[in-house]
């Protein structure tokens, strides 16, 4: 016993050694690294393939090009308070949301919206807006896309981020809204929720709610990809901090993909010291994020999260079809990932080149979020890949 406590208090010891360090080097480093440069938004790419090309169609331009007096955008921002989102990038911008009206803690899933919500989002630099609009969800917490389609014997229906949720834009700018314009025999579906990655999709589907709020019996289903899913499903000290209760996967000793609760429960002393270090000066002055490295291990998990993604929708809908989509920010991992993927026999499709070659805006200014402009050639891309691999019809990588 004796042995015992004399461990405990070296790993006690050990600890708090470890969190000085960190406060002192938090507090008196002045350097800066230089470290490799990953795309960010939709202006940038990694893929040194050849782009698709397609054809946008004009789009009305929305009111956020007005100019407003100081006294009319004092009276147009949501007032803030309680329950109000709201993040500074400097005095001359910032961001507004009506968080508590939109979103609630899932005690299974950590986050998700909620039924019937109305909530408006803005971001403001000086006396105009580079978006104002609303979100609005039905009566399953997805964000509603104004397409009606009571006849429809399929639908697509995607999963995914803020990239693919909407962010910023207004329903009729969105990526399931244009790929049912694209496809007039499916009926769209958003189940794609803001700051969520791979593990809040495969959780959500596991709680085999989908054939209950999808009406139709067969259909599409799109997993949507971006490189920072991987941080948000392994849990790293942004996302273990900002999103605790997420859910938590771990392949056991023998491969098999297990779920251990959320980051929080699953590792308390581990998101503790995370949130020691993403709160720390050192962190945010050099953008580091723990663990600093992508290993393996990590895109093998992921690998197993998309896998099991596919079973658990095709057992949920027979006949139907699953994919990946690689959006254009999935480059760092897309060699790699791709080929696990080939060996699980989960059918992606590659659109990181979808957005080259246009002349017009892809992302959001300051935000970097699709524009729908982006979105609109993302979706073209989307159901020519299909047309040429599958008919619309038969699964392929």
């Amino acid at each position: 016993m004796k042995r015992i406590a004399q461990a405990g208090i070296g790993i006690l010891l050990g600890l708090a050694v470890s969190a000085a360090l960190l406060v002192l080097a938090d507090q008196y480093l002045l350097g800066s690294l230089s470290l490799p440069h990953i795309p960010t938004s939709f202006g940038e790419t990694s893929s040194k393939h050849s782009p698709i090309h397609f054809q946008l169609a004009p789009l009305s331009t929305p009111s956020k090009d007005k100019v407003y007096s100081p006294s009319e955008m004092v009276k147009a921002l949501i007032p803030l308070g309680n329950g109000v989102f709201h993040h500074v990038y400097d005095e001359n911008t910032e961001e507004r949301l009506e968080e508590a009206k939109w979103m609630y803690f899932d005690s299974d899933l950590g986050r998700n919206e909620l039924p019937f919500a109305k909530a408006r989002h803005q971001l403001r630099q000086g006396n105009r807006f580079i978006f104002n609009v609303e979100y609005r969800a039905d009566q399953f917490g997805r964000r509603i896309t104004p397409i009606s389609r009571t006849a429809a014997k399929k639908f697509i229906a995607l999963f995914g981020c803020s990239m693919t949720f909407g962010h910023g834009l207004h329903e009729d700018e969105t990526l399931p809204y244009f790929l049912g314009k694209l496809l007039p025999d499916f009926m769209p579906y958003n189940y794609a929720v803001g700051g969520t990655g791979t593990a809040f999709s495969l959780a959500r589907m596991q709680q085999k709610k989908l054939p209950i709020e999808i009406a139709q019996k067969q259909g599409i289903g799109l997993y949507m990809y971006i490189d920072d899913h991987l941080g948000r499903s392994i849990g790293n000290s942004f996302w273990s901090t900002v999103t605790p209760g997420a859910p938590n996967y771990f392949l056991d000793s023998s491969g098999v993909l297990q779920r251990d609760g959320s980051f929080a429960s699953a590792h308390p002393i581990r998101s503790f010291f995370y949130r020691i270090f993403y709160e720390s000066n050192l962190s945010k002055r050099l953008g580091i994020m723990l663990p600093p490295y992508v290993s393996d291990s990590h895109r093998n998990l992921i690998c197993a999260m998309m896998e099991n993604m596919k079973t658990e929708f095709l057992q949920q809908f027979p006949g139907s079809q699953f994919y990946v989509g690689f959006l254009p920010v999935s480059g760092r991992d897309f060699d790699s990932l791709s080929a696990c993927l080939a060996k699980r026999n989960v059918p992606y499709l590659d659109l990181r080149n979808s957005i080259e070659g246009y002349t017009v805006p892809m992302s959001l200014a300051v935000d970097h979020h699709p524009t729908p402009q982006a979105n609109q050639a993302i979706a073209s891309a989307i159901v020519q890949l299909l047309k040429e691999n599958t008919s619309l019809s038969t699964p392929t990588r």
